[in-house]
């Protein structure tokens, strides 16, 4: 139950800083961060599809700050990484 709250609040929050930042990336850049946010949705029912969609979810946020930003955030970064960590090892348990 607890983590399918906390996927639920990575995807969703995910979408909503991809909505604010959305006439900013590039098409191709929207479609992978829809595609890494589609999959998190579906690993609360599929659970197999979670390793990739946080794998993608961090690709995209790599991504995301280079064009945003044109540097990648570090703190940003390892926030999203321990955090992806965790809901992956609180997963397999």
């Amino acid at each position: 139950m607890t983590i399918s709250i906390l996927i639920f609040l990575y995807a969703t929050l995910t979408s909503l800083a991809l909505f604010s930042a959305r006439k900013q990336l590039p098409a191709w850049l929207t479609f992978l961060n829809i595609l890494a946010i589609t999959m998190l949705y579906l690993s609360l029912v599929y659970p197999l599809w979670l390793a990739i969609s946080l794998i993608l979810a961090i690709l995209t946020a790599i991504n995301n700050g280079l064009i945003l930003n044109g540097k990648v955030s570090t703190y940003h970064l390892i926030i999203r990484i321990v955090f992806s960590l965790l809901i992956f090892f609180l997963a397999m348990a």
